[in-house]
């Protein structure tokens, strides 16, 4: 997670609005947060009421949604790169 943090932050800081990119960044902050805080929960229920490999197999099938739903977004979105 430290290696992608900052360019977790430098792509919110790119699509963002250029006059609010604190708020930008405190967005992304806390929507990390409560995702983290979700995926921690939904890992123990599954280690301890199913099975600790469920939790790998649905980490997994999420990291593929989340995958998709960048492809399809950074088409939507197209940030402008100041040169």
């Amino acid at each position: 997670m430290a290696l992608t943090e900052g360019l977790g932050k430098a792509y919110v800081i790119l699509v963002g609005n250029k006059t609010q990119i604190i708020t930008s960044l405190g967005i992304y902050q806390m929507a990390t947060g409560i995702c983290n805080f979700f995926a921690s929960l939904i890992g123990g229920l599954f280690g301890t009421y199913i099975n600790p490999s469920v939790s790998f197999i649905f980490c997994s099938f999420m990291a593929l949604i989340a995958i998709f739903l960048f492809i399809i977004l950074s088409k939507i979105i197209k940030p402008e790169i100041s040169k």
